[in-house]
């Protein structure tokens, strides 16, 4: 009986998040930058933080990239805080990246 009204309560309840980490995915899905491939997505709440980890051939690729992301509706308002690049020990030719962002609070008019 507890489980049974547990349930209900749950699925009357709906989705109260404030964050909806689908449209962030979404996004990063809607990107289209053969030079870029990530390797992991990471995000966190409150915020929300995002951080992007990946491999590119080309390092002038990573700033192109980081400027169709700041185009992209649901990144309006991140702005970019850590941004690494290091050349793979085993393969030289490709460089690992990473790039984290913080959501920017906006006032409220």
């Amino acid at each position: 009986q507890s489980k049974r009204q547990f349930l209900y309560q749950l699925q009357h309840q709906g989705d109260t998040h404030e964050v909806h980490f689908s449209g962030y995915l979404q996004a990063l899905a809607n990107m289209d930058n053969p030079s870029i491939w990530l390797t992991r997505i990471v995000m966190r709440s409150p915020g929300p933080d995002l951080s992007l980890y990946g491999v590119t051939d080309k390092p002038k690729a990573i700033p192109e990239y980081v400027a169709d992301l700041k185009q992209e509706s649901n990144f309006q308002g991140f702005g970019f805080k850590v941004f690494n690049l290091e050349r793979m020990e085993k393969n030289d030719r490709f460089l690992t990246f990473s790039v984290s962002t913080q959501h920017d609070e906006q006032p409220a008019n």
